[in-house]
Protein backbone atom coordinates (compact mmCIF):
# COMPACT_ATOMS: atom_id res chain seq x y z
CA UNK A 1 0.00 0.00 0.00
CA UNK A 2 2.77 2.46 0.82
CA UNK A 3 4.49 1.80 -2.51
CA UNK A 4 1.29 2.75 -4.29
CA UNK A 5 1.06 5.99 -2.32
CA UNK A 6 4.70 6.81 -3.08
CA UNK A 7 4.01 6.29 -6.78
CA UNK A 8 1.09 8.72 -6.58
CA UNK A 9 3.24 11.29 -4.76
CA UNK A 10 5.99 10.97 -7.38
CA UNK A 11 3.52 11.27 -10.26
CA UNK A 12 1.90 14.35 -8.71
CA UNK A 13 5.32 15.93 -8.18
CA UNK A 14 6.16 15.27 -11.84
CA UNK A 15 2.85 16.80 -12.93
CA UNK A 16 3.51 19.87 -10.75
CA UNK A 17 6.98 20.23 -12.23
CA UNK A 18 5.56 19.99 -15.75
CA UNK A 19 2.99 22.64 -14.92
CA UNK A 20 5.65 24.96 -13.50
CA UNK A 21 7.77 24.49 -16.62
CA UNK A 22 4.75 25.23 -18.81
CA UNK A 23 4.07 28.47 -16.97
CA UNK A 24 7.72 29.46 -17.28
CA UNK A 25 7.50 28.72 -21.00
CA UNK A 26 4.36 30.84 -21.35
CA UNK A 27 6.06 33.69 -19.47
CA UNK A 28 9.05 33.49 -21.82
CA UNK A 29 6.76 33.61 -24.86
CA UNK A 30 4.90 36.60 -23.40
CA UNK A 31 8.15 38.46 -22.70
CA UNK A 32 9.42 37.75 -26.20
CA UNK A 33 6.13 38.95 -27.71
CA UNK A 34 6.25 42.15 -25.64
CA UNK A 35 9.83 42.81 -26.71
CA UNK A 36 8.91 42.21 -30.35
CA UNK A 37 5.90 44.53 -30.02
CA UNK A 38 8.19 47.29 -28.78
CA UNK A 39 10.53 46.75 -31.74
CA UNK A 40 7.63 46.90 -34.19
CA UNK A 41 6.25 50.02 -32.53
CA UNK A 42 9.63 51.74 -32.93
CA UNK A 43 9.84 50.67 -36.57
CA UNK A 44 6.35 51.98 -37.25
CA UNK A 45 7.26 55.42 -35.92
CA UNK A 46 9.99 55.80 -38.52
CA UNK A 47 8.17 54.67 -41.65
CA UNK A 48 4.86 53.80 -43.22
CA UNK A 49 4.22 50.27 -44.44
CA UNK A 50 1.66 48.46 -46.52
CA UNK A 51 -0.84 46.07 -44.99
CA UNK A 52 1.08 42.94 -45.92
CA UNK A 53 4.24 44.18 -44.17
CA UNK A 54 2.31 44.89 -40.99
CA UNK A 55 0.61 41.49 -41.19
CA UNK A 56 3.92 39.73 -41.61
CA UNK A 57 5.53 41.57 -38.70
CA UNK A 58 2.63 41.57 -36.23
CA UNK A 59 0.06 38.86 -36.90
CA UNK A 60 2.29 35.94 -37.86
CA UNK A 61 4.41 36.07 -34.64
CA UNK A 62 1.23 36.32 -32.56
CA UNK A 63 -0.21 33.28 -34.34
CA UNK A 64 3.01 31.36 -33.71
CA UNK A 65 2.93 32.31 -30.02
CA UNK A 66 -0.69 31.18 -29.75
CA UNK A 67 0.25 27.82 -31.29
CA UNK A 68 3.02 27.43 -28.70
CA UNK A 69 0.61 28.22 -25.87
CA UNK A 70 -1.93 25.76 -27.32
CA UNK A 71 0.76 23.06 -27.34
CA UNK A 72 1.68 23.81 -23.73
CA UNK A 73 -1.97 23.59 -22.71
CA UNK A 74 -2.27 20.24 -24.46
CA UNK A 75 0.85 18.97 -22.68
CA UNK A 76 -0.55 20.07 -19.31
CA UNK A 77 -3.86 18.38 -20.07
CA UNK A 78 -2.06 15.14 -20.94
CA UNK A 79 0.04 15.27 -17.77
CA UNK A 80 -3.09 15.80 -15.69
CA UNK A 81 -4.82 12.83 -17.34
CA UNK A 82 -1.75 10.63 -16.75
CA UNK A 83 -1.30 11.69 -13.13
Amino acid sequence: MTAFLWRIVILMAAALLAEILAFVGMAMVAMRAARRAEEIKEQMKGRQQGRRGIYREVVEPVQTASQVVRGLKLALWLFRKVA
